[in-house]
């Protein structure tokens, strides 16, 4: 067995121990969900900011591209960019997610 094949078998593990049910272009599985959150202040102005992005498996979502949808924790979500893992060691492919009909702070 590769290295390769042993980490992707590892990634897929991992996501499965470890992931968050979501729907990705209709189809349910399970991956990794971050959320990364930002917050600055600048001449007393706060700024806020959410950098959704989920990690799934890229044998079971081959071409998944911008404009993807995407349903984590019944939130909706739009893929803006996906990078898979370039040299296929992990597996994996991450998607990088622009939250649907969200709603601004007043």
């Amino acid at each position: 067995m590769s290295f390769a094949s042993l980490q992707a078998r590892v990634s897929a593990a991992a996501i499965k121990q470890l992931g968050t049910p979501a729907t990705i272009d209709g189809r349910a599985q399970t991956v990794l969900f971050d959320d990364a959150y930002a917050a600055a202040q600048y001449a007393g102005v706060s700024l806020d900011a959410s950098h959704p992005a989920i990690w799934c498996i890229s044998a079971i979502n081959p071409g998944l591209k911008a404009g993807t949808d995407v349903t984590v924790n019944a939130v909706d979500y739009i893929v803006r960019s996906a990078e898979p893992d370039g040299l296929g060691i992990t597996g994996l492919t991450r998607l990088v997610l622009e939250q649907l009909n969200a709603t601004e702070a007043a």
